[in-house]
């Protein structure tokens, strides 16, 4: 073997092993641990997920809780980069993806377990006197429709949209911080915000509206932060500030139908 045989595949072994998280089939290993680590293993065990466990669970939390941000570390790889040599447009949404599920996943954790708990009593198995006890629980609103492991809420992407502000280049460190920044009668509005980390420079700013939805059935975000214990008159008042900043956030498809005069 010559040495130009060597260095070439030196090359793509070094490449292969620093771009790691940018070879196939990583993304769905990055995003599904996550949901497994926070929804699955800290999930308390054989413990029912009911109002009583969530309003202990909840009483430690700060007034502000559901503000709370998330931290995401990493650095910019050779396979994130494009022919410009720093990081591709494309590949921030691919880490705002992550963030914004590790952003739900963490900090509305107890709401999935309450929501598999109540699939998992239910689903399928419904008596008469269980499901009279059901209806009177006003905070359980979702369908008791096949039960089971599985059987979780989704949540829905509607709008992204991103401001670019500086170039992150090959190898250099950054971090995204997300958090819940307003909502409405359906839409979560998450703020995700890339820094550099030796200097703590904002190099992007993203915000996304997300539904979650239980099957065809929208989950108003009240109903969620209700479950959680995560509202109360501050909180209101944040989240009405902050909704003037996404008022016309909202339904793009107006877009095509504007008249250019062609």
């Amino acid at each position: 073997m010559g040495i130009l045989s060597i260095l070439s595949y030196g090359t793509l072994i070094f490449i292969g092993l620093s771009s790691y998280k940018y070879l196939p089939f990583v993304y769905f290993l990055r995003f599904y641990r996550l949901p497994l680590k926070y929804l699955y293993l800290q999930k308390p065990k054989d413990v029912i997920v009911d109002k009583v466990f969530l309003q202990k669970f909840s009483e430690n939390f700060s007034e502000f809780e559901v503000f709370k941000k998330t931290k995401r570390s990493t650095y910019c790889s050779i396979l994130e980069c494009d022919m410009y040599f720093h990081k591709t447009n494309s590949s921030y949404f691919v880490e705002m993806d992550l963030a914004r599920s590790e952003l739900f996943s963490r900090n509305l954790k107890q709401f999935f377990w309450y929501y598999q708990d109540l699939k998992s009593n239910h689903g399928g198995n419904v008596d008469k006197k269980d499901d009279d006890n059901k209806k009177k629980d006003q905070t359980r609103k979702f369908s008791t429709k096949n039960g089971g492991l599985l059987h979780w809420p989704y949540v829905a992407l509607g709008t992204v949209s991103t401001s670019f502000l500086k170039e992150i280049k090959p190898f250099e460190k950054y971090y995204t911080e997300s958090r819940v920044l307003t909502w409405d009668s359906k839409w979560f509005y998450i703020l995700t915000v890339f820094k550099l980390t030796n200097s703590d420079r904002v190099v992007a700013i993203g915000v996304a509206k997300l539904v979650f939805k239980d099957g065809r059935k929208t989950i108003p975000p009240k109903e969620i932060l209700e479950i959680c214990n995560l509202l109360n008159d501050k909180v209101e008042k944040i989240r009405l500030n902050n909704l003037k900043f996404v008022n016309n956030y909202t339904d793009q498809s107006v877009l095509t139908e504007i008249d250019f005069g062609i």
